[in-house]
């Protein structure tokens, strides 16, 4: 509209075909055509930018996207009842736990597509689910990360943030065991059934093992351990203790999920951050812990 409107001004003003009164209707209407152009495209840099905003529930989970929203909506949807009932606790939470399927992930071990860090915000505390935009398995991706956020959220695993001698920054779970991971992997198993999705080689091998009903539990569980190590897990955080915070030992008495693993210390590392739940034995209720070291 605007173009035609100051095309016809153009022509008219130089064959001379317009009176006074039509060429300043025409520059009016060439305005207002101009300043709708210019509305257009304002709301639609807006509505691009509003797609990577969070999407803010009234629940513990949000969104940094419409992708991410559909994805959760479609994993929530083909989920057992078990599942759905760690997600609706986790939506029902205190902590905002925020899924974004529209990331590029970097260098992450183990080839991995997913990962799950922590915000260190005393306010705001927020667990951040980051999918791979590249992930083809995005829902079971994204079920395996949902099942550390819950394990977070019971209180069988936190994060902490440590930074060295140099000033580099450090982030990982701390609690966190081999069947942390094993049960993620599970969660990532079924949903890449209900899907129809084909298991990466690494998943394969950890399905066939955990499936072979010829071996025992010991030899199976030693072989699922050798199995996620091998590809790049590092279980060394399994039991750590939060008694002494001074910069060498560093964690939370978080219990190991199989209770001997070896108390954790960080070496030339000083604590900055550290993000967990408890259970009040008072209230019998979780609550969240923040420590925070200056």
């Amino acid at each position: 509209m605007f173009l035609l409107c100051k095309e016809y001004r153009t022509i008219s003003k130089k064959s001379g075909t317009a009176n006074e009164q039509e060429f300043k209707l025409i520059t009016e209407l060439a305005g207002v055509a101009k300043v709708s152009l210019q509305k257009h495209k304002k709301e639609q840099a807006q509505l691009k930018a509003n797609d990577q905003l969070t999407d803010t529930h009234e629940t513990g989970i949000t969104f940094a996207n419409r992708k991410s929203k559909k994805d959760y909506e479609r994993l929530y949807n083909k989920s057992s009842e078990e599942k759905r009932a760690e997600l609706d606790i986790l939506e029902a939470s205190e902590i905002t736990y925020e899924i974004d399927t529209k990331t590029k992930i970097k260098n992450l071990p183990h080839g991995a597509e997913g990962h799950t860090t922590a915000d260190f915000d005393e306010e705001n505390p927020t667990i951040n689910l980051k999918v791979s935009w590249f992930e083809t398995n995005t829902e079971a991706t994204l079920s395996d990360e949902l099942e550390h956020a819950y394990q977070f959220e019971k209180g069988e695993i936190g994060y902490k943030k440590t930074t060295n001698q140099n000033g580099v920054i450090k982030e990982e779970a701390i609690g966190y065991d081999v069947n942390d991971e094993l049960k993620s992997k599970l969660d990532y198993i079924e949903t890449a059934e209900a899907f129809g999705q084909t298991l990466p080689p690494s998943i394969q091998r950890i399905k066939d093992i955990y499936d072979d009903a010829s071996l025992s539990m010991e030899e199976r569980n030693r072989l699922l351990e050798t199995e996620l190590k091998d590809v790049g897990y590092d279980f060394s955080t399994g039991v750590v203790d939060l008694q002494e915070l001074d910069g060498s030992k560093v964690g939370v008495d978080i219990p190991s999920h199989e209770g001997n693993s070896e108390i954790f210390y960080e070496k030339n590392r000083t604590i900055r951050a550290a993000l967990y739940r408890r259970k009040n034995e008072e209230t019998n209720e979780m609550e969240t812990q923040y420590v925070n070291k200056k």
